[in-house]
């Protein structure tokens, strides 16, 4: 004879089966906020290469270049490595001309400089060149400007330093703020995947309780628990990411600027990141639980 009545909740509850919706949302959630959070990095760390790159060093020349050595010059500046390159390759450099210097200068001070340039041009010749963002440093900018003065026919270099340290500060001060939110989210996350897991795990006390006290080892009770909680942390995760690419899709429809980006890596990285993290908590978040009944008192289960 059968008891459906009876055999019911023993056929549910499996070694290792417990309720997995709630902690998939957890787990979902918390490394969503957690993405979400990199992908604000990821944005403020592009911003900041592309501010930088966007800064043309300003080269003068003495006034007594001929043509020649003004093409001589051009060819060595475009030889540096650290030139900036477009997404063709071509070096990033511009050469303005002292009148058409002149001109622009009129334009915008207006009547009052060009009284002051009445009979001589004040203003050279000048290429404008961008650097590589990670030349952007003092050491580094001060031997890079030693050695664009020591080409013939330059006289003087301006890096915008005053333009690049006010950049790096503010964008410093951005990265310590988002640090802190990233630190406070990430500890949030840990403690709401650990919750859902402990809280899920507590309706499987009894049984693990019955499977030691007939002889299962540790080891046998614990793994189909963390195969479980392996594949919750998987599916968490690639729900999460997909979140967040849908997001980072949602931005550069509403900001065409982030085209401009090279940010692919980094988002491909961060979703490895949301993997092993989703997966290494949601593992030991299981196992601490599982062993905190493993080794309890029976009376304490009640």
């Amino acid at each position: 004879m059968q008891f459906p009545s009876i055999n019911r909740p023993f056929s549910k509850k499996r070694i290792g089966s417990y309720p997995y919706i709630g902690v998939l949302v957890n787990i979902t959630l918390a490394l969503f906020i957690t993405g979400l959070l990199g992908l604000i990095m990821i944005y403020t760390y592009q911003f900041s290469i592309r501010a930088k790159e966007n800064v043309e060093v300003e080269i003068y020349l003495r006034k007594d270049v001929n043509e020649n050595q003004r093409l001589s010059i051009r060819k060595k500046l475009t030889q540096l490595d650290f030139l900036l390159k477009d997404k063709e390759g071509k070096p990033r450099i511009r050469f303005m001309a002292s009148e058409e210097a002149t001109q622009m200068m009129r334009q915008e001070v207006g009547v009052e400089f060009e009284e002051f340039l009445v009979g001589e041009n004040r203003l050279p010749d000048a290429y404008y060149i961008n650097v590589e963002a990670t030349y952007y440093q003092k050491n580094k900018m001060a031997a890079l400007k030693k050695q664009i003065e020591g080409l013939e026919g330059v006289y003087e270099v301006d890096f915008k330093n005053k333009y690049i340290e006010e950049i790096t500060k503010n964008l410093q001060i951005i990265s310590y703020i988002f640090s802190v939110f990233a630190f406070i989210f990430f500890a949030a996350s840990v403690i709401l995947i650990d919750s859902g897991v402990r809280l899920a795990l507590f309706s499987q006390r009894f049984l693990i309780r019955s499977m030691q006290l007939v002889g299962a080892t540790p080891f046998f009770i614990k793994k189909p628990f963390l195969r479980r909680a392996i594949i919750h942390g998987i599916i968490g995760s690639i729900i999460a990411y997909i979140l967040v690419l849908i997001l980072a899709k949602g931005f550069a429809l509403w900001i065409p600027e982030l085209n401009a980006f090279d940010y692919i890596g980094s988002v491909i990285g961060l979703g490895f990141v949301i993997l092993i993290l989703g997966v290494s908590i949601n593992m030991v978040s299981a196992y601490i639980a599982i062993s905190k009944y493993l080794y309890m008192r029976l009376d304490d289960l009640y």
